[in-house]
């Protein structure tokens, strides 16, 4: 029956219901609440901690200008002033970190528990490493210091306990906020994908509705008698292009032959040769097919290999002398045949064909077909590429991540008092 009667009495905690959008002005208040009631705790004892700190001081000073009483062991006693000196020196410096600033928000009072447990502790390990001796020597003054130290470490417990009782208040409160943020930030790049995806989807459809209309321009047009000739032109044109890759391969191939030779002896003739030359050698060992861009660079190219021969003539740049006349031979037989320049000239005319077929495909009304089947594949290609844009923002939604976040933002609103909607 009694029983009954206290369980009547009981109180259930409150429950504060509380809209989303509402819960960051929420945080904010209970923190400073929180941080208020830890301001009116804290008054007496941070002051009495600075007292204790001066105490410290005073006590330190002592120490430090006290005086030998006794006829000791000599070196007692230059161990001892040692120690002290050094026993000073390390609680002076750490007792400095006292200083306690303004408590401005909830997250000071997490840095003033790290910052007084670190003095605490410092405090400590120096009079455990350097108070030995001087106690021997100094004991007065050493048992005055143990004792202001003590009454300040026990200051600083009474502080940092109180602060270990708030921490899962102050945790929580920020996880709720960092939570909150992530959660809003999540839907902003929500709506903004949305916007994205929907205008891709309206580009892909003018994409389609303008290819269908170059599918349909192109059938009309390839009922002409003009189309096989533009398919004729166009076949022509990738054959030219095809030759010109070929002819470049093939240069390449046989510079290759050539390659080590001309890396020894550019170590070797490095310094004789000018700037020009030099940066010719290294294309010609990494980028043959450049010296084929103009024929400037093709002739002073061709040029430069009979220098090289003329090196390679009067050293021996490999052990092995088969292999070293292997690529000698074929060095001569570039110079003799003027690979080069010879090869320029073939590129050269082959452009010069392509550049006239391109010319007749782009100008000639009857070869309008070649011009919208391109264009129709381009068109194509562009619709290919936005889909994939498409499936690739579809893939990436954050539908999941963010009813994840609502369920977290929930439990962790229950556990402070709050019951959370979204709406």
């Amino acid at each position: 029956m009694l029983l009954k009667l206290f369980r009547k009495g009981e109180q259930k905690p409150k429950v504060k219901a509380i809209n989303f959008k509402d819960v960051g002005k929420e945080v904010e208040k209970r923190k400073t609440e929180q941080l208020e009631k830890f301001k009116n705790f804290a008054k007496e004892p941070l002051r009495k901690l600075q007292h204790q700190r001066a105490e410290i001081l005073k006590v330190l000073k002592q120490l430090k200008e006290s005086e030998v009483s006794e006829e000791i062991h000599p070196g007692l006693y230059r161990a001892s002033i040692e120690a002290r000196r050094l026993l000073v020196e390390k609680t002076t410096r750490v007792l400095e970190e006292v200083k306690i600033g303004e408590l401005k928000a909830l997250d000071d009072i997490t840095t003033l528990k790290e910052r007084l447990e670190r003095i605490s502790t410092q405090t400590a390990h120096a009079i455990l490493a350097h108070g030995k001796r001087p106690s021997i020597v100094f004991g007065r003054e050493m048992r005055a210091l143990k004792t202001a130290i003590i009454e300040f470490q026990q200051t600083v417990n009474e502080i940092t306990k109180k602060i270990e009782e708030m921490s899962p208040v102050i945790e929580q409160l920020n996880l709720l906020k960092a939570k909150t943020e992530s959660y809003q930030q999540l839907k902003i790049e929500m709506i903004e994908r949305e916007k994205q995806l929907a205008t891709l989807r309206n580009r892909k459809k003018e994409l389609e509705a303008e290819a269908e209309k170059k599918q349909k321009e192109a059938e009309i047009f390839a009922r002409s008698p003009h189309y096989r000739e533009a398919e004729e032109l166009a076949k022509k044109i990738r054959e030219v292009e095809a030759e010109i890759a070929r002819i470049q391969h093939e240069f390449e191939t046989r510079v290759h032959t050539v390659n080590r030779l001309l890396r020894k002896i550019r170590k070797v003739v490095e310094k004789e040769l000018s700037r020009e030359r030099r940066l010719l050698i290294s294309v010609l060992i990494h980028e043959p097919a450049s010296v084929l861009d103009t024929e400037e660079k093709a002739r002073a190219a061709q040029s430069l290999l009979e220098v090289v021969l003329t090196v390679a003539e009067s050293e021996q740049i490999e052990k092995d002398k088969k292999k070293q006349e292997k690529m000698m031979a074929e060095l001569r037989r570039l110079i003799s045949e003027k690979t080069i320049e010879s090869t320029f000239n073939r590129i050269r005319s082959l452009q010069s064909e392509k550049e006239k077929l391109l010319a007749r495909w782009e100008k000639e009304p009857e070869l309008e077909y070649a011009r919208i089947k391109s264009a129709a594949r381009e068109l194509e290609e562009q619709t290919k590429q936005i889909e994939k844009e498409i499936q690739l923002m579809e893939s990436m939604s954050h539908g999941g991540k963010v009813n994840q976040l609502q369920e977290e933002i929930k439990q962790i609103g229950k556990e402070l008092g709050m019951e959370i909607t979204f709406s």
